[in-house]
């Protein structure tokens, strides 16, 4: 809290994001665009963490204005958006804040904790709000990042550095103690994971230009890999529109992308294009789907999976509504898979075959690829280690796009 400190720790950073920021260029994988950005912290009196990050628009120019809000100021959230709100009006720039670590991860877990806990529970209570408050305070899009403390990003599972320093590779890093409450719960190594990304669709590669695409939610997640995927909804798509060359273009033309909103279209049910490609370096994809949420007359709210596009689309034929499994290649003694099942890339169009025009609903993408061996299998090979039974050895990474919004108001 020292005053002298605090301007020179931010100043420090916030020189160093405008030296390193470089609009337009770009690495084979990396973009040069550097935010001037933030972590607030509200630790609840049980270590509950629900963080914010905190980005702005802006170079050093407006940032240098003001001075972060931090959580030995006030850990009450109301604090954030007076602050946020502040910076706006002082200095005309531009600031979001993107939950971050929003789930009670300090405290001993309760019946039905776990479930409120989950992206998709939220957005569904946010209609619920709606429908009583008439406005939805949960029109979230979707992100995804490491939370590494060791300053290293570590999303890939064969390279993956840990969480902290006490959790970088090492014989017996699984089995140690990650977290133990004061419930008596122990959290083992093991059960953190490398992830993850969050894919924007910007105008240019520019720090301003990707700001707007996170304002307004054209994003997606992904828990590691680089999976490219596009999500449009409408009421006036056809088959054509699945064409590789037409899809973008008819997407933007006759609809709105992922993070948008669809009005009340008449009566008419809506469709909705997805495309996904394959990371050029990592996994097959297994399959497409559409995660839809609603809400009833009477408040309720309710759910659904539909698979959308799947590899091996002329052998994999659901059963009793259920798609087969895409197949297993793993080989945990050498932590390998092989990509002889899956498919490079998928597209596909949707029509929802339960809308009602009367009820509030969403719809996100979820892109799945074929099971891969997690960092455990890659650190039981390294390390020559026996892991118990308990310890997850595979995985199916996956995005997870912004939802699109249907309001019959």
């Amino acid at each position: 809290m020292d005053p002298k400190w605090m301007v020179s720790a931010w100043t420090k950073t916030v020189d160093t994001m405008d030296r390193y920021n470089q609009p337009g260029k770009f690495t084979a994988f990396t973009a040069f665009t550097a935010f001037i950005a933030y972590e607030w912290t509200s630790n609840g009196d049980g270590g509950d963490n629900l963080h914010r990050n905190v980005i702005l628009r802006d170079d050093g120019a407006r940032a240098r204005q003001v001075l972060p809000l931090t959580t030995f100021q006030s850990p009450d959230p109301a604090t954030l958006w007076q602050w946020l709100a502040n910076y706006e009006t002082k200095t005309g720039g531009q600031a979001l804040a993107i939950p971050h670590n929003g789930n009670l991860n300090g405290v001993a877990k309760t019946p039905g904790m776990i479930n409120t806990e989950y992206a998709r529970e939220a957005l569904k209570s946010g209609m619920r709000i709606q429908n009583t408050l008439g406005v939805n305070p949960f029109t979230i899009g979707a992100a995804g990042g490491t939370d590494t403390h060791n300053a290293l990003s570590a999303p890939i599972e064969n390279n993956f550095w840990g969480k902290f320093v006490a959790s970088e590779p090492s014989a017996g890093r699984w089995d140690a103690v990650y977290k133990k409450d004061t419930a008596g719960f122990v959290r083992k190594d093991w059960t953190q994971s490398a992830q993850g990304y969050t894919g924007v669709w910007a105008t240019a590669n520019t720090r301003e230009a990707i700001w707007d695409a996170m304002k307004r939610r054209e994003t997606y997640a992904s828990s590691g890999p680089r999976i490219l995927v596009r999500f449009f909804g409408g009421y006036t798509f056809k088959d054509a529109d699945t064409k590789a060359d037409k899809l973008v273009a008819a997407g933007y033309a006759h609809g709105v992308p992922m993070g948008g909103e669809l009005k009340d279209g008449g009566g008419k049910t809506p469709t909705f294009l997805i495309a996904a490609m394959k990371d050029p370096a990592g996994a097959n994809l297994d399959r497409a789907q559409i995660v839809k949420g609603w809400v009833d007359a009477a408040g309720n709210t309710h759910e659904a999976i539909y698979d959308v596009a799947w590899s091996d689309a002329g052998k994999r034929k659901p059963v009793n509504g259920k798609l087969p499994p895409v197949g297993d290649t793993v080989d945990l003694t050498t932590a390998t898979y092989r990509n002889s099942i899956g498919a490079s890339e998928l597209i596909g169009r949707f029509e929802d075959p339960n809308f009602d025009p009367q009820q509030r609903a969403f719809y996100y993408v979820r892109v799945l690829e074929i099971p891969t061996p997690r960092w455990t299998a890659y650190d039981a090979v390294r390390y020559k280690a026996t892991m118990t039974p308990d310890v997850t050895m595979k995985l199916q990474e996956r995005a997870v796009t912004s939802p699109i919004w249907y309001d019959p108001a």
